[in-house]
């Protein structure tokens, strides 16, 4: 995991915000093993969109229409530990 993670570049967007709720989205997707630990590690260097609508070119929220608080209670319900992590300064 380490090396694969070595090898990720962070790159694109445009508007601060990130879209947090289609990633957290994606991971209650997964196929998970019934007897795996589920993790979920977020790595952003912003907040998910329609949180701050000054700066987002979704003021909305997602596009999908994906909630990421109700996502990430959804998480909870599912046995999967989120842990967010911001990067400060952000990158771009």
């Amino acid at each position: 995991m380490e090396s694969w993670l070595n090898e990720c570049r962070a790159d694109g967007g445009g508007d601060a915000p990130e879209a947090v709720a289609d990633a957290l989205h994606e991971v209650l997707n997964l196929s998970w093993r019934s007897e795996a630990t589920r993790i979920c590690i977020l790595i952003s260097d912003a907040p998910p969109h329609g949180l701050d609508p000054t700066v987002d070119s979704f003021p909305n929220g997602c596009p999908a229409g994906y909630d990421p608080l109700r996502l990430a209670r959804d998480m909870g319900e599912h046995r999967i530990t989120l842990y967010a992590v911001g990067v400060e300064p952000p990158i771009g």
